[in-house]
Order: C-alpha cells, then sequence, then structure tokens
C-alpha cells in the first residue's frame, strides 16, 4: 500500500527492490541503517574480563535479507522535511526464530546553498539471535551534506552497539563512520 500514509510493507520473501530494507527515507541511508554488520560487522565484543568473544557484531545484528523473513515496515510521508520509518522482522525459517524492531527518525533541508542536509537519529533491538535470550541493541545519529556542484554526497555516523545473553552482558561497542560519494 503506497499513497497518503507514505508506505506499507508487509510479508515474507524479497521486497520488489531486494535492497530496500537497508534504506531509509531520512536521506542518510550512508551513515546509519538497519544493515548494522555494513558498519561494524567483524569488531568482536568483550567479555567482562575484557577478553574477546568471538561474538562479532555481524553476528548478534541480522537484518534478515532475502527470503529468510517475515518482516513488517511502515514509512511516513515527509512532514516539512521530517520523516520516520519503523520495521519488524523475525528470521521465519530457522528454529531459533531470532528477531529485530528497528526504527530511524530524520529531518532534512535546503539550509545550506551547497546542497540539502539531512540528519537521523535510529535505533534497533534484536532478540536471540546467537542464543536463546540473547539481547542486541544499538542507537545512532548520522548527518549528510550534499555538494550538489560536485556531485559529492560527504556522510558521518556514530553507532552504539550492545549485546548480552543470558550469562553475560558484554562491553559496548562504538563506530564512527565518515567519508564521501561521489556520483558521475
Amino acid at each position: 500500500m503506497d499513497g497518503q500514509l507514505r508506505q506499507v510493507l508487509c510479508g515474507s520473501g524479497l521486497n520488489g527492490d531486494g535492497r530496500c530494507r537497508d534504506h531509509n527515507l531520512s536521506g542518510t541511508t550512508l551513515a546509519n541503517k538497519v544493515t548494522r554488520a555494513d558498519f561494524a560487522g567483524s569488531f568482536q565484543f568483550r567479555d567482562p574480563s575484557g577478553t574477546l568473544s568471538g561474538i562479532d557484531v555481524g553476528d548478534v545484528f541480522k537484518d534478515l535479507d532475502g527470503s529468510r523473513r517475515a518482516r513488517l515496515r511502515y514509512d511516513t510521508p515527509s512532514f516539512s522535511g521530517c520523516t520516520a520509518g519503523a520495521a519488524y522482522g523475525i528470521n521465519a525459517l530457522s528454529s531459533g526464530n531470532g528477531s529485530y524492531v528497528y526504527g530511524n527518525v530524520g529531518y532534512g533541508g535546503s539550509w545550506l546553498s551547497i546542497g540539502d542536509t539531512a540528519f537521523s537519529v535510529d535505533f534497533y533491538r534484536g532478540t536471540d539471535f546467537e542464543s536463546s535470550g540473547s539481547s542486541s541493541d544499538s542507537w545512532g545519529v548520522g548527518v549528510t551534506q550534499d555538494f550538489d556542484a560536485q556531485s559529492i554526497e560527504a556522510y558521518l555516523g556514530y553507532i552504539q552497539y550492545g549485546f548480552s545473553d543470558a550469562a553475560i552482558s558484554y562491553a559496548d561497542l562504538t563506530s564512527i563512520t565518515f567519508g564521501a560519494r561521489w556520483r558521475f
């Protein structure tokens, strides 16, 4: 359904665009998005003693791409430059049935003559991905700045990751991502 409500997606299997799950309407997809493993997938959590656990961000922050998921997603229309989106996904083909909830709120505008600027805040909460009773939590902020004359989009993102299972609460991780994309 698409229209005044903006967009509602529901069901199992691929979206019309198999990669649309990791795009948000805030304009900050380069800085933060549901695919947390894209930013820090190989970073390992440390146990309370400081020892690397062997559990990395990619193990416990799943986005359930492809046909393995049942998902519900809603994206709002833009209200004076502000957008919001929320998604719920569950691993329908696994006995573990890990699931996640993701949300993103963004604001964009043309405040500078050089190009559009966008800001967003997002959160992710996953359960049962590494083991039954495990919890994966993260939040992030992102900003992008377009440089229209040069066809460049610069971005900066900050994400905080947390993970715990039934026995241990691991030390939090942080990622800072920055860069630029040149379109030609």
